[in-house]
């Protein structure tokens, strides 16, 4: 029957999809990380939970079928003939490690798009933010760096963090839970300079609303957007190591088994290259149980 192909399809192991797809796997503690087939994925940054995937470089989640219709650019019905008759139908993958050029104009139409349909809808921003206790904060981040716009379809509200000089662009919605990235598939760590030229402490954090409470406190910050990029920004740092002097980074990542690891790496690193660092301003939020410096926000008298 029709229905018992397409579960068949679903329940087929993704894993087995991504070692057929000729996909890297990394072991970070507890955590097991693949590459991405659908995008350019350097430092593994797919999961697997319950046959279900989740990239947090991308976005992309879901089923084998979903995985295999987004690796291959075919619709559903094809996926599952793929799955189920996979060499009687299609010649094998090849490995994808450039992302074309027709990927990147995609992404940047999207990105257009939706920044067309994006506005400063005050009454969304003002309950999203308060809620997340940034209110005071959202309305004085400098334009020029990130622009936050809100975009309301189909009963879905979003926030839109729109960085213009790396024509780069995240959604995040409110009602239901969801992260996309848009434009520049080269960017991926957001740096935001709260006081150009004389503030040189900088928090390292995992999204944008731990940025904007590293704001609140008084710090510039880089996100990673996901803990998947911290090889990414390591390249960076050693790229322009001899620029770093003066400067200090407070490592906030999140209270969990990937930012600890990823935290690891960093310390690593910093030492070695004798560059300042602490992770000790947060260290509370740690030792209170707390997920991340937005909580860390939340639980302050302010």
């Amino acid at each position: 029957m029709k229905e018992n192909r397409f579960q068949r399809a679903r329940d087929y192991s993704i894993i087995e999809l991504l070692e057929m797809f000729g996909r890297r796997k990394v072991v970070e503690g507890n955590n097991v990380y693949y590459q991405c087939p659908i995008h350019n994925d350097k430092n593994p940054s797919l999961s697997v939970k319950n046959n279900r995937f989740k990239c947090w470089g991308c976005g992309a989640s879901g089923s084998s079928i979903d995985l295999t219709q987004a690796v291959l650019g075919i619709n559903e019905i094809e996926a599952v003939n793929y799955i189920l008759d996979k060499d009687k139908i299609y010649k094998p993958i090849e490995k994808k490690e450039d992302v074309s050029q027709e990927d990147i104009n995609k992404s940047n139409k999207l990105r257009n798009m939706l920044l067309k349909n994006s506005k400063k809808d005050y009454t969304i921003l003002d309950h999203y933010f308060s809620s997340r206790g940034l209110q005071d904060v959202y309305k004085f981040i400098d334009d020029d760096q990130i622009q936050i716009l809100s975009n309301e379809y189909g009963g879905k509200k979003s926030v839109i963090y729109n960085f213009p000089k790396q024509k780069f662009s995240i959604q995040r919605g409110i009602n239901e839970k969801f992260i996309k990235n848009y434009g520049s598939v080269t960017f991926t760590c957001c740096l935001y300079h709260k006081y150009w030229g004389q503030n040189k402490e900088y928090c390292i954090v995992e999204g944008i609303e731990d940025g904007l409470s590293a704001i609140k406190l008084g710090y510039n910050f880089i996100s990673l957007n996901s803990v998947a990029n911290v090889g990414k920004l390591i390249e960076k740092f050693t790229k322009h190591k001899d620029k770093l002097k003066g400067f200090k980074f407070h490592i906030a990542l999140d209270n969990d088994n990937a930012g600890i690891e990823a935290s690891k790496k960093l310390k690593e690193w910093f030492i070695k290259n004798n560059v300042e660092y602490t992770s000790e301003v947060f260290k509370k939020y740690y030792q209170d149980g707390l997920k991340d410096l937005n909580d860390y926000v939340l639980s302050m008298p302010f």
